[in-house]
C-alpha cells in the first residue's frame, strides 16, 4: 500500500514537474548536479534539469526523488520511501516495501512509462554512498519493463548509473 501510494506520487511529482511553472515547492534545476547511467548499452547523461528534493506524504513518511532528463526529453527518475542513508542499499529485492527503490524511464515521444521490473534477474537498486544535508550520493542499476502484465518482453537495461545532487532540496 505505501509503495502504490509512493509511486503515485512521485508519477504525479515527475509528471507535474515537466510540465508545470516554476513555484516555491518545485525545486529549481541544480546545475552541478549529474545523473548519469548506461541504458541498453548506451551512456546516457540525464543532465537537463536535473533535481533532487526530499518531501512528506503525510506527518510520518517521507519520500526522496531524483529526476532529470536527456537533452531529448527523455526522462529517468529515482525515488526512495525514506530520508535516504549513506552505506545502504535499496533493493526490489528487499522484503520490505519501504527499501524498494521505485526507478521510473520515460521516453519523450511516449507517454508509456517503464518501471521496476520485479521479476527480472537484474532487480532494480540503489546505493546512497554519501549523503548531507544539502548532497546526495549514489549509484543505481537494473532492469525495467514497460507492462509485467502484457509485455514481458518490452524492457530497458540500466547499468552503472551514479548519480551527485548538489543542492538537495527539503521540503515540508
Amino acid at each position: 500500500m505505501i509503495k502504490n501510494l509512493a509511486l503515485l506520487s512521485l508519477a504525479f511529482v515527475a509528471i507535474s514537474l515537466s510540465s508545470c511553472k516554476k513555484n516555491n515547492t518545485t525545486p529549481t534545476p541544480d546545475t552541478t548536479a549529474s545523473l548519469v547511467a548506461t541504458v541498453d548499452g548506451v551512456v546516457t547523461e540525464f543532465n537537463v534539469n536535473l533535481k533532487g528534493w526530499e518531501y512528506g506524504t503525510s506527518p510520518d513518511n517521507r519520500v526522496t526523488a531524483i529526476q532529470g532528463k536527456t537533452s531529448d526529453g527523455t526522462m529517468l527518475a529515482i525515488s526512495l520511501l525514506e530520508t535516504p542513508v549513506a552505506g545502504k542499499t535499496y533493493s526490489d529485492a528487499d522484503t520490505n516495501d519501504g527499501n524498494k527503490p521505485i526507478i521510473i524511464y520515460q521516453k519523450p515521444t511516449s507517454t508509456v512509462e517503464y518501471f521496476n521490473d520485479h521479476n527480472a534477474s537484474n532487480v532494480p537498486s540503489v546505493t546512497i554512498t554519501s549523503v548531507t544535508s544539502t548532497t546526495l550520493d549514489g549509484t543505481f542499476k537494473g532492469r525495467l519493463i514497460k507492462d509485467p502484465a502484457t509485455d514481458k518482453t518490452d524492457t530497458i537495461l540500466i547499468t552503472n548509473g551514479k548519480f551527485h545532487i548538489s543542492n538537495l532540496i527539503h521540503n515540508p
